[in-house]
């Protein structure tokens, strides 16, 4: 059974993905990407935000500024990727 917290991680990084999507725009391929890397990024976030040693604000057991701060770098990065195109000649 899931937790509350864990739920409330899940709505907030699905948020972001979907509102880096609005920004960015794109088809559902993207969306898709977008979602998938939010997810992974505010996971790794949270995973590694004890070890980091910052005192910035929590919302119960989630330290929501790493992570969505790490999910905004890895949907940056996937938007970086997936814009680059191959040299034209």
């Amino acid at each position: 059974m899931m937790t509350p917290h864990y739920l409330f991680a899940l709505a907030l990084a699905t948020f972001f993905g979907a509102l880096f999507h609005l920004v960015r725009g794109g088809g559902a391929t993207r969306l898709l990407l977008y979602l998938a890397c939010s997810w992974a990024g505010f996971a790794v976030g949270q995973a590694v935000a004890p070890y980091i040693g910052l005192d910035l604000p929590t919302v119960g057991p989630l330290h929501v500024v790493e992570a969505a701060t790490c999910a905004l770098l890895l949907m940056l990065g996937a938007s970086v990727l997936v814009l680059k195109e191959p040299a034209r000649e």
